[in-house]
């Protein structure tokens, strides 16, 4: 039985994420995803001219990103 390529990532450790996976997750566009790859405070990972984004660290900027209102908050455990 194969390894499927995600199984293959986490055995390595860090989990990177495509443009298009970006882009699905957060149902946006194609050109949205690669404007957020331009960023200055998005996680990017360059391997030869392949843009890769780490999963932590995309979940640690999406994550910055959420705008919670006190009153959420509060009954909100972290």
């Amino acid at each position: 039985m194969t390894k499927s390529t995600n199984e293959k990532r986490h055995e390595m450790g860090e989990n990177y994420l495509t443009v298009s996976e970006v882009m699905r997750y957060l149902k946006i566009s194609r050109s949205g995803a690669y404007a957020l790859t331009h960023r200055k405070d998005f996680p990017v990972c360059l391997i030869g001219g392949t843009i890769r984004i780490p999963e932590s660290l995309f979940l640690i900027w999406l994550k910055k990103q959420t705008y919670v209102p006190a009153s959420i908050a509060e009954n909100v455990s972290a």
